[in-house]
């Protein structure tokens, strides 16, 4: 059994932009004040333009222009992007 995961965590009023800039952006609650918002094909599309940034390692799917285009959006707000990805007991 497998998952991926890619997503931006934060307060809710930190994500609350990336949720404004695209109908792809769902915010799901988390424990203790937090949310969740799933980079989902749709919302890296949505927000990468088709452009083809550089990739920020270790990550696959954060890359350069996104990186800009959602500090644009949250300014100095802290949120954070987690990225996993594993299948049959190996992960990244």
């Amino acid at each position: 059994m497998g998952y991926t995961l890619r997503a931006f965590v934060g307060r809710p009023p930190a994500l609350k932009p990336l949720t404004e800039a695209s109908p792809h952006a769902h915010l799901i609650p988390l424990q203790q004040g937090f949310g969740l918002i799933p980079l989902t094909d749709e919302l890296f599309d949505a927000l990468n333009n088709s452009s083809q940034g550089e990739e920020l390692a270790p990550f696959y799917f954060f890359t350069t222009f996104l990186e800009t285009q959602v500090v644009a959006l949250i300014g100095t707000q802290m949120v954070g992007y987690i990225e996993a990805e594993y299948f049959g007991g190996d992960g990244e």
